[in-house]
């Protein structure tokens, strides 16, 4: 149906965030203002 490819149903539909939930995506390490964070930023 036309408009139904909303951001939450093209994420809801990405190969990328379905490794991200699952924990499948390699570990990855950035300091961002002096914080660092253990997971990466989408």
């Amino acid at each position: 149906m036309p408009g139904s490819l909303n951001d939450i149903n093209v994420v809801n539909r990405s190969p990328l965030m379905s490794k991200i939930a699952n924990g499948e995506l390699p570990p990855v390490q950035f300091v961002a203002n002096g914080r660092t964070y253990n997971h990466g930023y989408y």
